[in-house]
């Protein structure tokens, strides 16, 4: 139940970010043209951003882990 409803609500988030990734990387592979540096500002570029994107779907599931304890607790003490 509760690890479902941790998919439904971190889903969208992550298939927002891959799209904005994915067309980040199409632009780049148009705009570089055979240019060292800017292959390596890009990809420090989407490292950078595949990195914020874990920042932003971490506490999502930390936050349910928590519930998940709780609740495991809470029955343990009936």
């Amino acid at each position: 139940g509760i690890v479902f409803v941790a998919c439904l609500l971190t889903l969208p988030i992550c298939m927002a970010i891959y799209v904005f990734i994915g067309v980040f990387t199409m632009i780049f592979t148009f705009v570089i043209t055979n240019s060292p540096v800017l292959e390596l500002i890009a990809n420090l570029i989407l490292i950078g951003l595949n990195i914020a994107s874990s920042a932003l779907i971490i506490p999502f599931w930390q936050t349910i882990q928590a519930i998940i304890y709780y609740h495991l607790k809470e029955i343990g003490n009936r």
